[in-house]
């Protein structure tokens, strides 16, 4: 495969606004209408082998370009990042605030299995450290503190047995 040409190609049909995507071994092409024309098209199909060799070079180039994200040991203090920095530093000067909470409620209707609620969301939780963290200050230096066994309780409220007319104000 010459890549040069390939890559020529590839231009005149990203001007032409022709979009080429892979998965696996097939090709899509996305274009405005009346741009794919008999003859374009051939060409795009006789060089799909070409093209697609190329779109999965390019995508192993970028997943080797990427820097692998380091573990950070657990067993001493960790810092801040800017943002939660930033919203350590609000608190400090405005004291707790809900500023940046966002509430919710969640009409359910028909049944609920409350156990496998309480389960997928108690997951979530333990899956992602973000939901588990708060900060404290150590020798006045903020830290994250990760809650290991962070427990999530829903508050359920059963509205069944009230009128219509006021469950909905």
């Amino acid at each position: 495969m010459n890549n040069q040409t390939i890559v020529k190609f590839l231009s005149q049909l990203r001007k032409l606004n022709v979009q080429v995507s892979s998965n696996g071994e097939k090709l899509r092409c996305q274009a405005p209408e009346g741009v794919l024309t008999p003859a374009l098209s051939q060409q795009i199909a006789e060089r799909k082998p070409e093209i697609l060799e190329y779109l999965q070079q390019v995508r192993q180039e970028e997943h080797q370009n990427l820097p692998a994200i380091s573990v950070i040991p657990r067993d001493e203090n960790l810092p801040l990042s800017f943002a939660q920095e930033r919203l350590w530093f609000i608190n400090q000067l405005e004291g707790s605030t809900v500023a940046y909470n966002s509430p919710g409620v969640l009409r359910i209707s028909g049944n609920l299995n409350l156990n496998a609620l309480q389960q997928a969301l108690s997951d979530i939780v333990r899956r992602h450290e973000v939901l588990r963290t708060s900060f404290q200050t150590v020798n006045g230096t903020p830290i994250q503190v990760i809650d290991p066994k962070a427990t999530l309780n829903l508050k359920i409220v059963d509205l069944q047995e009230i009128e219509v007319k006021e469950r909905e104000t």
